[in-house]
């Protein structure tokens, strides 16, 4: 009795294991394939967690997502003293992609903050061609001071510019 039971048990778990398989072939947040009904990617960063929500609509086909954290020699430097100053972990967004609809991109920072900075000082930013860095200069940036999270929208991606937050004056 005791050794059909375990036999039962044993094949519940497989099936639950295989059912959690289904869809992207993945059970890691980070990499996933989202379709035309939306979805959202996850990527801890140690200091909190990276969100990207891909709205239904923005992408017209099933897509093959994954949000990393790329190697320190892609990301531009820590910008000088009087410039602004990185207050997250860089994140990347692959493949590259033109999206139908703003996709959300929530981002953790820590503190504390630079001497003279405030939550109100923080943006999210993207890595530029020239080893810099860009405000998104969108009018959805919010910063959730509790949570410690900045959250903010973008209509495309390129794998070789990470986002990251940026205490600016």
């Amino acid at each position: 009795m005791l050794r059909k039971s375990l036999i039962g048990a044993a094949a519940i778990l497989a099936i639950v294991s295989i059912a959690g398989c289904s869809g992207s072939g993945s059970t890691d947040p980070s990499t996933r394939t989202i379709g035309p009904e939306g979805g959202f990617l996850t990527k801890s960063l140690g200091i909190g967690n990276a969100t990207v929500t891909i709205p239904a609509g923005a992408v017209a086909t099933p897509t093959k997502f994954t949000v990393s954290v790329p190697d320190a020699s892609t990301v531009p430097p820590d910008p000088a003293v009087d410039k602004p100053v990185l207050r997250s972990t860089a994140i990347r967004i692959q493949p590259d992609t033109t999206f139908n609809q703003p996709v959300t991109i929530t981002l953790p920072y820590s503190k504390p903050l630079p001497a003279g900075k405030t939550e109100a000082n923080l943006l999210i930013c993207q890595a530029n061609a020239a080893n810099g860095w860009d405000r998104l200069n969108t009018a959805d940036s919010t910063i959730d001071a509790t949570h410690q999270t900045a959250t903010d929208t973008i209509m495309n991606t390129n794998q070789t510019r990470p986002y990251a937050i940026l205490a600016v004056k």
